[in-house]
């Protein structure tokens, strides 16, 4: 790990906060964290390079000669009113290199004499994008989670925190330092599509957090655009399931049936289904249901939204004989 550093900041920040998000799931985090500090013009001031603790995939080849790996890199950035730590992760790391990176990161907090570590993230649920994201958030630390409900989060009772936040959670308390991750929820089907939404509103608790006041009309206009691209697919996901509904086996009780039929008229409940039909391949991962959940996908133009979770249910091998 080599660290590229301009002492100077520490002149321009007293007791900040640090703010951390990486890639994910819609870059929900990331683009909260990118947005909130170009708005507060944060300027940079270190870069850690990772490249002597990471192995490319793969090299590029171009006319018979490799091409040079571009390896990710976390960008430092702070802001002097109100007095902040930028993070920006290009990628979610693993294993030895993730470890090497947060103590990296920890290192610097604790000379930098952070208050609090706050990360940002995403949190899927079978929601429709009409609905106004809800932030979850969970803590190290028993004060930091009780100001966290004033604040408007709803503290997850059950559940983990993956990946980088939680690792940066994990080791924050060898140092000392409280820490939250905060998970803004967002359609499961959108994990691909970036969604500024879910975004905004992380920011607008940092906005209260912090007691400061960010410029939302670039962000604004992201999410007017994607909610129509979302309404669209919502569309076409009720549209499947709806009929995937009227094709189903006889034999059923009516009043299940009716129940069923009136659920599956909203873009929740179409969802629903499908994490319903994910979860019957999950427990029986037949070759009969993998391919009739596909054939359903496919047909309605859906298996892109949903092929990251139908491939990762079979990384193991275990495909089923039925």
């Amino acid at each position: 790990m080599r660290i590229k550093m301009n002492e100077s900041f520490k002149e321009h920040i007293s007791s900040p906060d640090m703010i951390a998000g990486w890639s994910g799931m819609g870059n929900v985090g990331l683009r909260a964290v990118n947005y909130m500090r170009s708005s507060m013009g944060a300027k940079e001031f270190a870069r850690i390079d990772m490249s002597d603790e990471l192995m490319p995939e793969a090299i590029g080849v171009k006319d018979g000669l490799i091409m040079h790996p571009d390896l990710p890199v976390t960008r430092l950035f702070y802001a002097s009113q109100p007095s902040v730590i930028f993070v920006e992760g290009e990628e979610q790391l693993r294993g030895q290199a993730a470890l090497t990176l947060m103590r990296g990161v920890l290192d610097l907090a604790r000379e930098s004499e952070v208050r609090t570590i706050y990360t940002a993230a995403a949190f899927a649920m079978p929601v429709s994008c009409a609905h106004d994201p809800v932030i979850f958030g969970a803590a190290n630390d028993i004060l930091l989670r009780d100001r966290l409900g004033p604040m408007g989060v709803t503290l997850l009772k059950d559940g983990h925190v993956s990946g980088m936040n939680g690792a940066i959670l994990r080791l924050a308390n060898d140092y000392q330092i409280p820490a939250a991750c905060l998970m803004s929820t967002m359609p499961q089907y959108a994990q691909r599509l970036p969604n500024p939404k879910s975004s905004r509103e992380i920011i607008r608790f940092f906005e209260r957090a912090l007691d400061c006041t960010v410029n939302m009309t670039g962000l604004n206009k992201g999410v007017r655009e994607m909610e129509v691209i979302m309404s669209d697919i919502e569309k076409r996901i009720l549209e499947a399931m709806s009929k995937l509904s009227g094709e189903q086996e006889t034999g059923i009780h009516r009043e299940q049936t009716v129940r069923e039929g009136k659920r599956s008229k909203t873009p929740e409940g179409a969802m629903l289904r499908i994490e319903q039909l994910f979860e019957e391949l999950a427990l029986n991962k037949s070759k009969k249901k993998a391919a009739r959940l596909k054939e359903e996908l496919d047909r309605w133009n859906l298996y892109g939204l949903y092929e990251d979770r139908f491939l990762d249910l079979f990384k193991d091998g275990s495909d089923g004989t039925e």
